[in-house]
């Protein structure tokens, strides 16, 4: 399962940042929300999957559609901003090694800022799309 490896591969780079550490939020990484909320807190999900079935090694075998939302209950955006900028800072524009045979280069399509009433959560939306490759690694690799 391509996608369950992308989200957990994004989630252990995420908890490994230094940026994301440094906030305290390594342990708030979650794919759903959790039952006992606890804010600042950052959730992985999927939005699309387009897969092709007959692609062979060293071609793109599915393209990943997935979102990162960062939620904090602060008064103002600028926790989940500063967060955003420690998510995109960790995995735009990288290389990721999903299995022994599948490799992932992600890069960021679009930011959506949410600001709703005072008692809700303030929250940052970061789309991303993840081509995802069958790869022959060498002894290199």
């Amino acid at each position: 399962m391509v996608d369950y490896g992308l989200l957990t591969t994004i989630r252990d780079v995420l908890a490994n940042d230094e940026g994301i550490e440094k906030a305290g939020l390594a342990s708030s990484i979650h794919f759903t929300l959790p039952v006992k909320t606890k804010f600042p807190l950052i959730l992985l999900d999927i939005d699309e999957i387009w897969e092709d079935s007959e692609a062979g090694f060293n071609e793109a075998q599915a393209r990943i559609n997935f979102r990162i939302t960062i939620m904090s209950h602060m008064s103002t955006i600028r926790e989940s901003l500063e967060i955003g900028s420690y998510v995109e800072k960790a995995i735009n524009g990288t290389s990721m090694k999903l299995s022994n045979t599948h490799l992932a280069n992600l890069r960021k399509t679009g930011n959506v800022i949410d600001l709703p009433l005072i008692q809700n959560p303030r929250s940052v939306q970061q789309f991303y799309q993840a081509v995802v490759w069958q790869k022959v690694w060498d002894n290199y690799g």
